[in-house]
């Protein structure tokens, strides 16, 4: 048998289709007086896609997901979700802060089913909605518990929910576990890997970490100092379900090399 004959045939086999895109930036700069912050900054995030922005401290991240929330007007470009323009529109996708937000007079269940209750809602049935999440997200039993009996990581889990809840179908995440110590930190890491593979949701998730944005997404965008430009993007090679253990290989390090080189390249 010749090595053509070896080799698998590709008659009929399609190519992979590409996911249609869920949410676009085009060309957003941003400006705080004679401070530039952001500089042309065009990416998209594609339905089901983990993207992370990695960058260094300061280049304009956490003012990126303002802008993309409706938070905040660039001082020009826009964004799109599903192809219609969103730019300065809130209530769009869900945003997810540094610090967890939570309302500490109200128990874990009533802190998920606040967006809800905003949507207009009642509070029992959202109440009711939000329970049907409990588990999926580790809170199962903690339905009564107010925020100041809950660990760091048991908080973060209840601000994703919520997040969540908001808007499911795109979730943007300013460095979610960058508050909390590293064990508690690879702990929510993998959880949250887990959460993300049963969920039919985009997300866009903002670090300053390389190890989490490798370990957790399927496209890693690396912004310069400020102001911020997109100057490097790689599709990470790893397959889903994905476990640390893609973190010990050869192709891992070779990613992380290459990255950390940009980021000292740019940084000069």
């Amino acid at each position: 048998m010749n090595k053509k004959e070896m080799e698998p045939s590709r008659e009929g086999v399609s190519p992979p289709v590409p996911r249609p895109v869920k949410l676009q930036a085009e060309g957003i700069s941003m400006r705080f007086d004679d401070l530039a912050v952001l500089e042309g900054i065009s990416f998209s995030l594609a339905e089901r896609e983990f993207l992370c922005l990695l960058g260094p401290s300061g280049c304009g991240k956490s003012t990126l997901l303002r802008i993309l929330s409706g938070l905040l007007l660039p001082v020009s470009g826009r964004v799109l979700l599903d192809g219609e323009e969103i730019t300065g529109r809130t209530g769009k996708v869900s945003y997810m802060h540094q610090r967890d937000l939570l309302l500490p007079w109200k128990t874990v269940l009533d802190n998920v089913a606040v967006p809800l209750v905003l949507k207009g809602y009642g509070w029992k049935e959202a109440r009711e909605k939000a329970r049907a999440h409990l588990e999926a997200f580790g809170l199962k039993g903690f339905e009564a518990y107010y925020p100041s009996q809950l660990s760091g990581g048991m908080r973060q889990r209840v601000a994703l929910l919520r997040t969540y809840l908001y808007r499911n179908d795109v979730m943007l995440l300013d460095e979610p576990f960058g508050a909390l110590d590293a064990i508690t930190r690879e702990r929510l890491q993998e959880w949250l890997l887990g959460v993300v593979e049963r969920l039919s949701t985009s997300v866009l998730l903002v670090t300053h970490d390389v190890d989490e944005a490798i370990l957790l997404a399927d496209r890693i965008l690396v912004l310069s100092p400020r102001p911020g430009r997109v100057v490097a993007a790689h599709p990470v090679p790893f397959p889903r379900p994905r476990t640390r253990e893609h973190l010990l290989t050869t192709d891992y390090l070779s990613l992380k090399a290459n990255i950390l080189e940009e980021l000292r390249t740019w940084s000069r």
